[in-house]
């Protein structure tokens, strides 16, 4: 009886092994900087930066505007 358990029981973790993946140092560095939060947010903040930036150069030209009317 003890002899099936153990059997059962190594065939059940059995696939639990085999499923695990070796990471490289790099491997693990790109999957932190990817999943990373902080840096994310940080990356939206240079965007937005930017794009005011730029809506801020375009401000500084004179606004033109024209309107017609056909009869």
């Amino acid at each position: 009886m003890k002899h099936i358990i153990i059997l059962v029981a190594l065939f059940v973790l059995m696939p639990v092994a085999y499923s695990q993946q070796i990471l490289t140092l790099e491997e693990c560095r790109d999957m932190a900087v990817l999943n990373n939060k902080e840096l994310q947010i940080t990356a939206t903040k240079i965007k937005g930066a930017e794009y005011q930036r730029k809506e801020a150069f375009t401000n500084y030209f004179p606004q033109i505007s024209a309107t017609g009317a056909y009869l």
